[in-house]
């Protein structure tokens, strides 16, 4: 597989392009079964980008495509994970962590073992032991330096919560769960949405980017600072955490049983669980919450974007609260 048959892809018939972006996923997992769902997510995403973008006439280029090849994959991920060892790096947590997700360490990582494809003859050709020794103290060094960012915006959330006190605001009880979104750039939104309203946390499930993370801290506009954030690894066990403090779920859903959220009255302690750009909100966690809602629309769309659907319930929630003090 190479540049050139992703290129004529492009003209092929629906159903051909279908079963080659199959293909190529399947050709990845098998590539990459040890290594976690954000590692193989970046992989996916970076190998199918060209395939997408010939749906968009006049779209940039925005990377180029990855090709496979496994034997090749499988010497550069051995050869790097050993050097990593030898320098007190676990390559397992670096795929795992969540605080790496979307960084430039696991990119450098995933890059030296699926190499681009104008570098592919370049990798075959080199010397793999030394290679392999400058690609992990490379990554070495991005974890040291995304450590140091994660100190630092650990402090200026310490800074931004003893700021708030100062001041006399409170949070709100209110709490925004997000189901395995993917864009950075919407959950920084989000974020920046929380902090307006005084939310009291967000909790980033599954491959929900979470800060510090370069995107998210663009469209976040300093809020991915000042908004107390939590990952887990799952909603559900997001979902039973947060009902075990005593709120009330609310799953943000067009549905055949959802409501409007302006019929809806919003207790004390509400959370809102907002869900996926393509799939929304997971099934299981849909039948987890107590109720589910919706915002109607008037258009061909059935739904807003998720960073935009946010606001206009998060502060419904505040206008029925208006005037009682935070609880």
């Amino acid at each position: 597989m190479n540049g050139s048959i992703i290129g004529e892809v492009s003209n092929a018939p629906n159903s051909l392009r279908t079963c080659f972006t199959t293909l190529v996923v399947t050709v990845i997992g098998m590539l990459s079964c040890t290594q976690s769902a954000h590692g193989f997510s970046d992989l996916a995403r970076r190998t199918l980008r060209p395939i997408a973008s010939f749906k968009r006439e006049h779209a940039h280029e925005v990377g180029e495509p990855r090709t496979v090849d496994s034997k090749l994959s499988r010497e550069r991920r051995a050869a790097i994970e050993r050097e990593l060892f030898v320098l007190g790096i676990d390559a397992g947590d670096l795929c795992t962590d969540p605080a790496f997700v979307g960084s430039p360490a696991l990119r450098t990582f995933n890059t030296f073992i699926l190499p681009r494809a104008a570098k592919l003859e370049h990798a075959r050709g080199e010397p793999l032991a030394p290679a392999a020794l400058r690609a992990a103290h490379q990554v070495s060094f991005l974890i040291r330096q995304q450590r140091a960012k994660q100190a630092d915006y650990l402090r200026n959330t310490d800074r931004a919560m003893n700021e708030r006190q100062a001041t006399g605001r409170s949070l709100q009880p209110l709490c925004l769960v997000l189901d395995n979104l993917r864009s950075a750039y919407n959950v920084g939104s989000i974020l920046r949405t929380a902090e307006t309203a005084g939310c009291s946390e967000v909790l980033c499930c599954g491959i929900t980017p979470i800060p510090p993370h370069a995107k998210l801290a663009k469209t976040a506009c300093g809020a991915d600072t000042s908004v107390p954030t939590r990952h887990f690894a799952s909603t559900l066990a997001a979902v039973e955490h947060i009902r075990a403090r005593g709120f009330t779920l609310f799953g943000m859903e067009t549905t055949s049983r959802s409501e409007n959220y302006t019929a809806v009255k919003f207790p004390y302690k509400t959370a809102l669980v907002l869900g996926n750009e393509n799939t929304g909100v997971d099934t299981a966690v849909m039948s987890a919450c107590d109720k589910l809602i919706e915002i109607p629309t008037y258009g061909l769309k059935n739904s807003l974007n998720v960073a935009s659907a946010a606001p206009v319930v998060v502060f419904e929630v505040l206008r029925q609260w208006e005037g009682a003090p935070a609880k």
